[in-house]
């Protein structure tokens, strides 16, 4: 590691900052490399990784499988300026513990969810269960890269196990507009921000006794003409009420989804769209 080299949360990769020229508007190319590391008595080794190149805001998730350990991983990104990347993870993994008296196998599972910002002089670092003498970790590092198409480059180095690397660029940011209806009347209506993966809080007012809910754009899929989103839903009780209903549903960008709240026939109608200037072609 030299000198001048950041840290985030135990960074170990160095990463050159270059910074190539594009036309005004045009969507900033990134790299990230994505590598696997081996961590044993004392020594670190990459046992296997993938390069990805495209425009800011491409996603990628993984897999990994080696011996009785399994990793998956699911990552949003976000350009900040022109200085770092925000990078939403959705990590878990799976060791086997033991097996039981009746001889089944016991698992062991860490689920990791993190949200944080790496420059392009930085590497993310997760330590699926802990930073332990011997154990594996995943390594993000980004950059500003080439400009051109989506491309992954996949570089195994290890002893038998393929970190298996998906990327993909769809839209990130929706207009989540929500509406409390019982007995046929709008009791409330709503509309606020939401982003790919991360919860929204939209807060329904005295009207509807205050009930709060929360909204998850949990994927978009292309599905032409009109991309669907799947969107899940926390609604609070409200005054005088601790009961909350939890329902998720997949519905065409535009279209309502409609969540049955209780049996005296409160419905939430809930519709995604995207927001303004958001791309949606997905490319």
């Amino acid at each position: 590691m030299t000198a001048g080299q950041r840290i985030v949360w135990g960074i170990v990769l160095a990463v050159a900052s270059a910074r190539p020229a594009r036309s005004a508007g045009e969507p900033a190319p990134v790299r990230i490399d994505v590598a696997l590391v081996e961590h044993k008595d004392g020594e670190r080794r990459v046992i296997s990784g993938s390069r990805i190149e495209g425009r800011a805001g491409t996603d990628f998730e993984l897999e990994f499988t080696l011996d009785q350990f399994v990793l998956t991983g699911r990552f949003i990104t976000d350009l900040v300026g022109t200085r770092a990347l925000e990078v939403t993870a959705h990590l878990v993994a799976r060791r086997l513990h033991g097996r039981s008296e009746r001889d089944l196998p016991l698992w062991e599972e860490d689920i990791q969810d993190r949200t944080v910002e790496v420059g392009f002089d930085e590497a993310l670092v997760l330590w699926p269960f802990g930073r332990e003498r011997d154990a594996l970790s995943i390594e993000i590092a980004p950059a500003l890269g080439p400009a051109g198409p989506l491309h992954i480059e996949p570089f195994p180095l290890g002893r038998g196990g393929t970190l298996q690397v998906r990327a993909h660029r769809v839209p990130h940011r929706f207009a989540c507009d929500a509406a409390l209806i019982e007995a046929g009347r709008e009791l409330a209506h709503v509309v606020a921000d939401c982003r790919l993966g991360r919860p929204a809080r939209l807060a329904l007012g005295p009207a509807a006794a205050d009930r709060a809910i929360s909204v998850i754009v949990e994927g978009y899929e292309r599905d032409r003409p009109t991309d669907a989103v799947t969107v899940r839903a926390d609604l609070s009780g409200g005054r005088g009420g601790a009961s909350r209903a939890r329902a998720m549903g997949t519905a065409s960008l535009g279209q309502a989804l409609r969540f049955r709240l209780d049996d005296g026939g409160a419905e939430l109608r809930l519709t995604v769209r995207l927001a303004d200037g958001e791309p949606g072609d997905g490319s």
